[in-house]
């Protein structure tokens, strides 16, 4: 459902991504490791064009995009195949709860305000934040806003999730809410793409782990293969220090 070929990415003179070459099946859930600036998070925003790739194709759900070769629309109707979930939460601050669930079903979905808000008061359940509906971000936890925002992406049923470190911002007492409602939709098979350094939970959950480093894949398969019993020896280097 999703390919990437030759993806390269660059920040003025600074290359980021190298030519990445990357595939992923429906309901496939693969997790992205590897150090600070090897550009995991930058693949992900390039996966939805929140970063322009400055070389390379990048095709989802048989819609594909050049770099250098489109239209307004057709980042549009492309970004509309994938959900983001930030590491900071990019919640709106002067929204509930329920608005920020609601906002892009009503804005991006067109669909009507009452069936949006239904829709986005199930959701609520589903993350267990049911009574938190007119809570405005400041008035919920780090754990609850990042649930709140998987919610969001949860709403839109994309093809595609795309998690970027969802934990990294939260104490760590928060990590463990937010990784279970994260396993709730791995039971529910959709695809994802997590970039994350809980290497425990890559290798629970993973269907494949791909190790990044300077800009390329250097290694990816099983979890076991890449996260317990690596061949290569940079990665065990990784592992040994974290």
């Amino acid at each position: 459902m999703l390919e990437v070929k030759e993806l390269h990415k660059n920040f003025g003179e600074v290359e980021v991504l190298k030519g990445i070459d990357f595939s992923l099946k429906k309901g496939e859930i693969v997790s992205i490791v590897g150090p600070s600036g090897s550009g995991k998070s930058t693949f992900l925003r390039c996966l939805n064009y929140l970063e322009e790739p400055t070389k390379g194709s990048i095709t989802i759900d048989g819609l594909m995009q050049e770099a250098g070769n489109h239209k307004n629309r057709d980042i549009v109707a492309f970004r509309q195949k994938t959900s983001m979930v930030f590491q900071n939460y990019n919640l709106f601050k002067n929204k509930t709860a329920l608005e920020n669930i609601t906002e892009a079903l009503i804005i991006v979905k067109k669909i009507d305000k009452k069936s949006a808000e239904k829709k986005g008061r199930e959701i609520i359940k589903k993350i267990g934040l049911e009574g938190k509906e007119n809570f405005y971000p400041k008035e919920l936890s780090g754990g609850q806003q990042q649930r709140i925002g998987i919610g969001r992406a949860m709403a839109l049923e994309n093809k595609l999730i795309l998690l970027d470190e969802p934990t990294s911002a939260l104490d760590p007492e928060l990590v463990g809410e937010v990784l279970d409602l994260i396993r709730l939709l791995v039971s529910e098979h959709i695809s994802m793409i997590i970039v994350t350094h809980e290497m425990k939970f890559a290798r629970e959950v993973s269907d494949r782990v791909i190790f990044m480093e300077d800009g390329i894949i250097v290694d990816q398969g099983t979890p076991d293969e890449i996260l317990v019993s690596p061949k290569n020896k940079r990665i065990e280097m990784f592992l040994g220090k974290i």
